[in-house]
């Protein structure tokens, strides 16, 4: 065999995730984008712009209340020149986690009602 036809080193693969390793806290990606307008030097207004958002839309998304969809997503990729599997990473963990915690108050309701009982 050649050297061009051996296959690839695999020095640089990526680690697999642990799935026991997670967290429990629900961050929406805002609070990452919060900090990077403030490291870039820019105001949540010019970031609005930008994203083409609306004031009220850009506090929902500071906050979490408004979803990161693949359109914003590779805004925020161009103007805040984060890698827009990065924003994808953490909205589904957002979700996912906010998802859980209301998983987990449907049963802790349903436990106090059946011992109510």
């Amino acid at each position: 065999m050649t050297n061009s036809m051996q296959p690839r080193p695999r020095a640089n693969r990526i680690p697999r995730h642990d799935a026991s390793i997670h967290s429990d806290l629900a961050i929406p990606p805002g609070e990452y984008l919060a900090e990077v307008i403030s490291e870039i030097g820019m105001d949540k207004t010019k970031m609005a712009a930008q994203l083409c958002l609306s004031a009220t839309e850009m506090d929902a998304l500071l906050t979490g209340d408004l979803p990161l969809t693949q359109v914003l997503v590779r805004r925020l990729d161009e103007v805040t020149m984060v890698p827009a599997n990065i924003w994808l990473g953490l909205e589904a963990e957002y979700r996912l986690t906010l998802t859980q915690e209301t998983k987990d108050e449907r049963q802790n309701d349903e436990t106090a009602e059946s011992g109510s009982l």
